[in-house]
């Protein structure tokens, strides 16, 4: 489910994001809700989407109505609403409420629960206990260390040669990406606009290269939205962990551990609930440096593929 914003309302994208994610991503089943995807030409697309057009009048949605008018013509499904107002956005959020609960019943879902956040939460305390006794987390070894990043893979992700480049690597894990699949780009920093230009690139060639959604969004906070559907709805996506060596750590009042720490085990706890699970997960540690290691990514992956 594609979501198509006018600009006065785009961040409306991220709450809606979540309902759909949390709400139906249980039991093997669930939507998969897609926000931020730059739209392309009919023919960058499978026939898995359905795209759902949000606008104000007073906005200027010529350019989107006119890609949209194409998908149309095309076959593709095309949902349009009108927000007459800002303020008529309070009745949205009650439309994709009740929308939402209604879509869980036909699935054979219950929309009010969400089984698998309470998971991560035990596996992040797991660490956080094992951290404590130890004073570290266990260390586990790279797939691959060059250039100042290292991979990790899940259990069940792709087999991996040792000898082979970082571009080789990533594009024989995206390359397991099937029709109806997903890729989700899961950043565990804070997303600068220099950052988010890198990765929106990254996302924009995967999407239009192996013709699949993307999905983007920063952890933590994705753990209680869209990471309830990678670990309980459909085995259909393959998740890149973004992560770094952070260098500043601010303490927790009552506790041994500070936030660095937390924010560590956190993203561990979801490589390792993903991975326990079967899906197709990798997980890169860009360093101590955020932007130098985005930026090497983008010369080892991003330019090539522009260039492919």
């Amino acid at each position: 489910m594609t979501f198509v914003l006018s600009s006065s309302i785009s961040s409306y994208g991220y709450w809606v994001e979540q309902l759909l994610a949390e709400s139906t991503g249980k039991e093997g089943k669930g939507l998969i809700p897609v926000n931020g995807e730059a739209l392309e030409t009919p023919d960058k697309y499978g026939n898995d989407r359905i795209f759902v057009l949000m606008y104000l009048p007073g906005d200027n949605n010529k350019a989107d109505e006119e890609k949209l008018q194409a998908l149309e013509t095309a076959g593709h499904p095309i949902v349009r609403i009108n927000v007459p107002e800002k303020l008529a956005l309070g009745g949205e959020y009650y439309r994709w409420e009740v929308a939402t609960a209604i879509a869980g019943m036909i699935i054979g879902i219950n929309a009010f629960d969400q089984p698998n956040v309470a998971e991560n939460k035990k596996n992040t305390d797991d660490l956080l206990r094992e951290w404590q006794s130890e004073g570290a987390f266990k260390k586990t070894e790279p797939i691959l260390t060059q250039d100042g990043l290292s991979f990790f893979a899940g259990k069940d992700s792709a087999p991996v040669n040792n000898e082979q480049s970082i571009k080789e690597l990533i594009t024989a894990f995206t390359e397991q990406a099937q029709a109806g699949d997903y890729i989700a780009l899961l950043p565990y920093f804070m997303l600068t606009s220099s950052r988010t230009k890198i990765l929106q690139s990254w996302r924009e060639r995967m999407s239009t290269g192996l013709k699949v959604a993307t999905t983007m969004l920063n952890g933590p906070r994705y753990l209680h939205s869209t990471g309830q559907l990678h670990k309980g709805g459909p085995d259909t996506g393959l998740y890149i962990l973004l992560v770094s060596e952070e260098q500043k750590d601010l303490p927790i009042p009552g506790e041994k551990y500070g936030f660095a720490t937390l924010h560590q085990a956190q993203s561990l706890g979801d490589f390792r609930s993903l991975s326990d699970k079967g899906r197709k997960v990798l997980r890169i540690n860009l360093g101590k440096d955020i932007d130098r290691g985005l930026q090497q990514l983008e010369d080892s992956i991003i330019k090539t593929l522009q260039n492919a």
